[in-house]
């Protein structure tokens, strides 16, 4: 694994082994074939990574031990009782034989750690790749799961699932593109495993032009551009690029064009930067990037920058939402666009060290209910008690229930300026100016569901687009209202801001000052939802 540097490990092992390379120690009886197996192991490391770098070691010798009990190995090490054993610069520790042979192979077992410490005997290779090399050639860890974000790279812990995965996946791409030395000798492997992840991270597809700018201005660092037209498909390198769009027509470099590819890890369009490849298609421009570099930018612009684990909450969220949409939406030209009624995206300006910590921390994490991804609703501030979902819209969802937004002797998002009771006025003349002359309100819960419109029902949603268009969005900032007929018009109480079902953002940010972390927060809001990732059995394949 990684080099560790033991000052004294009492290890009383009475039974000794010889093998050609060194001795074995247990307090245990190891049989012939267990031996042949070690000493086998031990050899077909060393020639792979001969192989592999090559060179040629002189002849070393390990002393191997095999530890009594499953708690020797982890009080010692400080490691998982999954990890099979730990390599150092001249020992090899392993859990006892006896555990050991229950798992499916053991040669796999060895082989890892014999790779180890063929590899330590190079030099100060990273963490990331020696571990990498081992679990490639071992074919040790089964498990497919989350890459991490290369922004946390080298802050990540190692002995995870995510750690061992990725390091696999990662040397497995060097050495089918021929990149492992180059890497080695020019010490940017984060710069290249960047690269990796911008090829392989699960992608999400967000039109960035929602509102059909006309004209559009494409820069490039780095890159370049494939165009497809009537005369076939063709690259071009320039840095920048004048785009005109009329309708679903497309016109780049002075030619009529069917789309345009850029194929890039960075660009600025319209003078905003952003992550990822841009696609320009039948009057779209699609930003495609990891979910996790989308995530990285909306957090920040989906909650008020605060407290970190409600913050981590937010991520949460938008992760869970984006790939909600990603399935959703499998079959449509985009999966969110970069506007409210997605989630607000603006690129590499709402990245900072605060959401890249929100990423490492709760790096591909998703909300489910019952084994399947749940859609997320959250709202800015539920004014003191957040609804049920079928009395704010038509559907009844489980983990969407009603929840005082109480804790600890107070009100969460009581820090929220839209927290206290507001009032509005509707008056007559300005009814009558629209068409309307009486209002009624209906209830579900404490919630407005529908308004009666001079004898008409209609959904709240849409009475309130309807003033909204003329007063201003915040006019009825939430749903949470009561409403007086007065002589000249409508006097509206209400608080909150927002439709209310879900997590409160407020409420969550008043949680964490109170020192709930991101997983109580979330429990405290949602019924009955967990926090996963998604999992394959037995990773390790033994």
């Amino acid at each position: 694994m990684i080099f560790i540097s033991i000052l004294f490990v009492n290890f009383l092992h009475g039974i000794e082994y010889s093998f050609i390379g060194g001795i074995v120690k247990s307090d245990e009886v190891i049989s012939t074939s267990e031996i042949e197996l070690i000493e086998n192991s031990y050899l077909e490391a060393k020639n792979i990574i001969e192989d592999l770098f090559k060179l040629k070691f002189k002849n070393e010798k390990v002393e191997i031990v095999f530890l009594s009990s499953t708690y020797e190995f982890t009080k010692n090490f400080g490691v998982d009782y999954k990890i099979g054993g730990i390599s150092t610069r001249n020992n090899v520790y392993f859990q006892p034989i006896r555990v050991l042979r229950t798992k499916s192979d053991l040669r796999k077992i060895f082989l890892h750690e014999f790779l180890h410490f063929w590899i330590d005997k190079i030099g100060n290779l990273p963490d990331f790749i020696n571990e990498g090399i081992a679990l490639y050639y071992s074919k040790l860890f089964n498990k497919n799961t989350t890459l991490i974000f290369p922004e946390g790279l080298e802050d990540k812990e190692i002995f995870t699932e995510d750690y061992y995965f990725s390091s696999k996946e990662f040397v497995r791409y060097l050495i089918e593109k021929k990149l492992l030395h180059s890497v080695l000798s020019n010490s940017n492997y984060v710069e290249v495993y960047r690269k990796f992840y911008f090829e392989n991270a699960d992608k999400i597809r967000v039109l960035v032009n929602p509102r059909k700018e006309r004209e559009l201005s494409v820069k490039l660092s780095s890159g370049y551009a494939t165009i497809f037209s009537k005369d076939g498909e063709f690259e071009v390198k320039n840095s920048q690029f004048k785009i005109l769009m009329e309708g679903k027509r497309i016109f780049v470099l002075g030619r009529e064009v069917f789309s345009i590819h850029f194929k890039t890890d960075k660009f600025i369009l319209n003078d905003r930067s952003y992550r990822g490849e841009l696609l320009i298609t039948n009057e779209l421009a699609i930003n495609i990037l990891p979910v996790e570099y989308y995530v990285y930018s909306v957090v920040n612009s989906e909650i008020p920058p605060s407290e970190l684990e409600a913050m981590k909450v937010q991520a949460v969220l938008s992760r869970t939402l984006a790939y909600y949409f990603m399935r959703s939406r499998k079959n449509e030209p985009y999966d969110v666009n970069s506007l409210t009624d997605s989630q607000s995206y603006r690129g590499m300006s709402e990245e900072n060290q605060q959401s890249k910590r929100c990423i490492i921390d709760t790096e591909g994490e998703i909300l489910t209910f019952a084994g399947s991804i749940i859609p997320v609703y959250f709202s800015s501030t539920c004014g003191g008690k957040t609804a049920n979902s079928e009395d704010v819209w038509n559907d009844y969802l489980p983990f969407y229930r009603s929840k005082d937004c109480f804790y600890n002797g107070e009100t969460n998002c009581n820090i929220s300026e839209h927290f206290k009771e507001w009032e509005r006025f509707l008056t007559n003349d300005f009814l009558y100016s629209i068409g309307i002359t009486n209002v009624e309100f209906v209830y579900s819960g404490e919630r407005v569901k529908r308004v009666i419109v001079d004898g008409r029902i209609e959904s709240f949603d849409v009475f309130k687009a309807r003033i909204s268009k003329i007063l201003g969005w915040n006019f009825l900032k939430s749903n949470f209202l009561t409403i007086e007929k007065k002589e000249n018009g409508y006097l509206i109480k209400g608080r909150g801001l927002g439709h209310g079902v879900g997590v409160c953002q407020y409420g969550a940010i008043g949680l964490a000052k109170k020192g709930k972390n991101y997983r109580e927060i979330l429990s405290f809001y949602l019924s009955g939802v967990e926090i996963e990732k998604f999992k394959n059995q037995n990773p390790w394949g033994f």
